[in-house]
């Protein structure tokens, strides 16, 4: 019950913060007119990415007068088709639907072939958002990322799988 009752809610935020977030983003509400605006799922078909971009695709096409075409590039978690929008020519009418944690958490650690610079992409809007928690054993010497992060060496982090280009 309390999962469907949440899925729920974050349907509901999801209608209605979509099209605001993107209005208020919009510098010349007439641009996206007519256009079409590529929004981009880092996972496949079917998954929960790819179901929330479904979702809130409409209420974007409205905000916008836009038509909205989902892109799914599904490869290593979402980070191959990061760094594919990062690289690729400014136009406007691209977005993303990304996971925030493991992206910022890959670009952090300096994960092998993340190319992308989350600092200089712009945002929209957060989809959802969950509690997050930092778990380590009873003898590790780290209580904290920060304090893992002093050594002053990479950190190893599982992740989704290699990057692909």
């Amino acid at each position: 019950m309390i999962t469907n009752f949440r899925f729920l809610a974050m349907l509901v935020c999801v209608f209605y913060a979509a099209p605001i977030q993107a209005r208020a983003q919009t510098a010349d509400e007439g641009f996206f007119r007519g256009k079409t605006v590529r929004l981009v799922v880092g996972y496949g078909p079917g998954g929960g990415y790819d179901i929330y971009a479904r979702l809130i695709a409409p209420a974007i096409a409205r905000a916008l007068s836009a038509t909205i075409v989902i892109v799914n590039q599904p490869g290593a978690g979402g980070l191959t088709a990061l760094d594919r929008v990062y690289r690729a020519e400014p136009d406007g009418l691209t977005m993303m639907i990304v996971n925030g944690t493991p992206s910022a958490l890959a670009q952090l650690v300096e994960q092998q072939g993340v190319r992308y610079d989350l600092a200089k992409m712009g945002h929209l809007g957060i989809v959802s958002a969950a509690p997050r928690v930092w778990t380590v054993g009873p003898n590790s010497p780290f209580k904290t990322p920060a304090e893992a992060l002093k050594l002053g060496r990479p950190v190893i982090w599982s992740a989704g799988g290699p990057l692909v280009d």
